[in-house]
């Protein structure tokens, strides 16, 4: 039961932090539009892509690894490796 939870925590901030990348996305995008006067589409959907992308990703893994890394590193092994097995 302990794995099915730490998987749905895991699950749920993951959920909870894409929105919030979503949402800097497009603030950014917008953002760079204005800087860029409505020109060069593909630096402004690249910029905040990538922007948003890396601030989820330091999101869910902050999350994920607070308290002892090497535990839940390996409480997440188990945990892909048990989902594979099914």
């Amino acid at each position: 039961f302990y794995h099915t939870l730490t998987l749905f925590k895991c699950h749920l901030f993951s959920g909870r932090y894409n929105l919030v990348a979503q949402l800097v996305d497009v603030r950014l995008f917008h953002f760079w539009k204005r800087i860029t006067k409505g020109k060069m589409l593909w630096l402004r959907n690249n910029a905040s892509t990538v922007s948003s992308q890396l601030l989820d990703t330091i999101l869910v893994v902050s999350v994920i690894f607070i308290g002892n890394p090497k535990q839940k590193i390996l409480e997440l092994w188990s945990l892909m490796a048990g989902c594979l097995r099914h």
